[in-house]
């Protein structure tokens, strides 16, 4: 007899809730979700009063006694960490049920979740096997023999050894969509997937490389799907959810040229949808923006963090050179490809002239669109044990981290004071995330002049709006007007779900 799972999760999809969903599904058994959408108490948008007025958390309490589960679920991102533990809290006060987490932040730290009362079990790297067997085996004692998890029994922690990689991605089912849509609005103009897993390179701040770490050398750590089985996910998704865009969320997109030349002209007879995926600038080629822009590119996406060489080889993990970065935005200018540049702020030795030398040299490749982000502390990432060696962490900050409670945490406060323990410097990094995103809307020459006549940081704090105001401008420049309006919708929608199941019913 098939047994009840119900997940718990917030904010957006999780591609791995999805597939786990529907491998279990596929072997018989229920599942149901349970969705927090953390309206004004996400990772990038805080209001206390505004947070308390839509809070539903007693109504997701509800909801998962009701789903009467053997088991539940969280995937937890280290950002959304203590979110789940305080849920997972006020379950195991009403209802005595085996609780389970995974994910990125439980795989980085087992032994840190597996210590929390709430907690009974913990899946250490990739789930699909692990699970499946687990629900299997739910009421004996296999249970404790499974590999990749964590257990209690009696008062002491099973560590099961790290099992083998999930090599064959072709014969997983199609991920489970519908568990997310059918439950609150989803951002959905874009349909988003994964055609293989694993990234070849080692940031040092970027939780994959530390993931890598994690899961052992237990089997070929990048994998691909063929190219007939995603395009059968794609030609579902577009008859089923009318999606206008497609996302590869893949952590690098192209990686083999031979899979590229087979799949492109493919996508483009039977998908033919606009698209937006990542590269790496280092390995980029005429032939490769060419298949990219013929097939319906919309946006090639380069993560490069930082505009110094130095910075990026010495701190970050990244060889490529400028060089090789003028040449990538070069090709994709000829080429007519929309290209983005990642870049972080705040990384540790980071000085203003490392910031100016960024617009300058920006200025000079030109980028469609320039995103920003301030640095996110991930446990065991090698840049977290780089800021503590150079005194810029402390042990109790190394522990907060661990908690899911980074000292880089920062989001767009509405009326309240922003977190800025993570400011080193005197200057006011607002205004350079201002310029870095605007600077693709001015010309050449005003940026130099704006450089020149040191304006990037002359008594100005580019107030929420004005950066929203130009995010909003890019995109019309990329022919994506409607993005902002879809995720203002999608806000409108989901407050008017939550004020219905809060205050209606």
């Amino acid at each position: 007899m098939g047994k009840r799972i119900t997940f718990v999760h917030s904010e957006g999809e999780s591609y791995a809730i999805e597939c786990l969903s529907s491998l279990l599904k596929k072997n018989g058994h229920q599942v149901s979700l349970v969705f927090d959408p953390r309206l004004f108490d996400s990772s990038e948008v805080k209001n206390k009063s505004l947070k308390e007025f839509f809070d539903i958390k007693d109504i997701l309490i509800k909801q998962i006694i009701v789903s009467k589960p053997d088991l539940v679920g969280f995937s937890a991102f280290t950002y959304n960490y203590q979110w789940a533990l305080k849920m997972a809290k006020e379950i195991k006060a009403k209802i005595d049920i085996p609780i389970i987490f995974g994910g990125i932040h439980p795989t980085l730290v087992p032994e840190v979740v597996i210590k929390n009362n709430c907690v009974d079990m913990v899946c250490v790297g990739e789930g699909e096997n692990a699970l499946l067997e687990l629900v299997n085996n739910l009421n004996n004692q296999r249970r404790y023999k499974i590999k990749n998890l964590w257990l209690k029994k009696e008062n002491k922690v099973i560590k099961n050894e790290i099992g083998p990689l999930f090599e064959n991605l072709d014969s997983l089912p199609l991920p489970d969509k519908e568990l997310f849509t059918s439950c609150q609005p989803i951002y959905n103009s874009g349909y988003g997937l994964v055609t293989g897993r694993g990234c070849p390179f080692n940031c040092t701040f970027c939780c994959a490389n530390a993931l890598k770490k994690a899961s052992g050398s237990y089997g070929r750590y990048i994998r691909k799907r063929s190219v007939d089985n995603v395009i059968t996910e794609l030609v579902w998704a577009k008859k089923k959810f009318k999606s206008t865009m497609i996302t590869f969320v893949d952590d690098i997109f192209v990686i083999n040229i031979n899979w590229l030349r087979e799949f492109m002209p493919k996508y483009k007879k039977r998908v033919n949808l606009p698209f937006n995926c990542d590269a790496h600038p280092a390995n980029v080629t005429v032939e490769m923006v060419r298949l990219l822009k013929k097939a319906g590119c919309n946006l090639l996406i380069f993560g490069l963090q930082s505009a110094s060489e130095k910075v990026r080889r010495e701190l970050l993990g990244r060889p490529e050179t400028n060089e090789q970065i003028k040449k990538a935005a070069q090709i994709c200018k000829d080429e007519g490809l929309n290209f983005t540049i990642d870049h972080i702020l705040n990384l540790p030795y980071e000085k203003i002239d490392d910031l100016v030398k960024a617009i300058e040299f920006y200025n000079e490749i030109r980028p469609t669109v320039i995103n920003t982000f301030l640095l996110t502390y991930y446990p065991k990432a090698e840049i977290t044990d780089i800021a503590y060696k150079a005194k810029l962490l402390t042990k109790k900050d190394i522990e907060l981290i661990k908690q899911g409670k980074s000292p880089g945490t920062y989001s767009l406060s509405l009326g309240e004071q922003r977190d800025t323990t993570f400011l080193k410097s005197k200057k006011n990094h607002n205004q350079f995330i201002f310029w870095l995103n605007a600077l693709p809307l001015f010309p050449r020459f005003l940026i130099k002049k704006v450089i020149k006549n040191d304006y990037l940081y002359r008594n100005f704090t580019a107030p929420i709006w004005i950066i929203t105001l130009t995010k909003f401008l890019l995109r019309i420049k990329i022919g994506r007007p409607f993005d902002t309006i879809y995720i203002s919708n999608l806000l409108l929608k989901r407050m008017f779900v939550n004020l219905k199941l809060k205050y209606f019913q």
